[in-house]
């Protein structure tokens, strides 16, 4: 793995790895519609702040160990790949989620402008928490791997 997708398997392989040191809570019942909405507005605010290179924004719920592993620095980088191989954000769409522990983990499909692949997003929240509650995040696209 070199260059641009070196980096980027890098970023995931952290976030997997800060994502799986949580702590094992017991998962609070909480409803379908409250994880979608919560998740939604999560996942949006993020696409948001990727698209306008807003680390602040990005990372405002991540949990500790989320950002150790997502520097400003990374973020860039990211947001840089994103722009340059994505684009703008066209749509983003809520598939489902499931509980592992004390994580929901959620899925979304995005689309984005410069390419007709699909972005699969994996955005894991703790949902008991109300700050700090992104414990981790992958995008997944074959056009980010090029």
């Amino acid at each position: 793995m070199t260059g641009k997708y070196g980096i980027l398997s890098i970023f995931l392989a952290v976030l997997f790895f800060a994502c799986s040191f949580q702590p094992a809570l017991a998962q609070d019942k909480v409803s379908d519609d409250k994880i979608r909405s919560m998740a939604t507005e999560e996942v949006t605010s993020i696409l948001k702040a990727i698209e306008s290179k807003n680390y602040e924004q990005f990372s405002r719920d991540f949990s500790d160990q989320m950002k150790k592993a997502e520097t400003s620095e990374k973020f860039l980088q990211l947001a840089e790949r994103f722009d340059k191989v994505l684009g703008k954000l066209a749509s983003v769409n809520f598939i489902g989620f499931y509980v592992q522990g004390a994580n929901t983990v959620t899925l979304f499909k995005a689309r984005f402008a410069n390419t007709s692949d699909d972005v699969l997003i994996r955005l894991v929240l703790n949902v008991n928490l109300d700050k700090q509650r992104v414990t981790g995040l992958w995008f997944d696209s074959p056009a980010l791997g090029k």
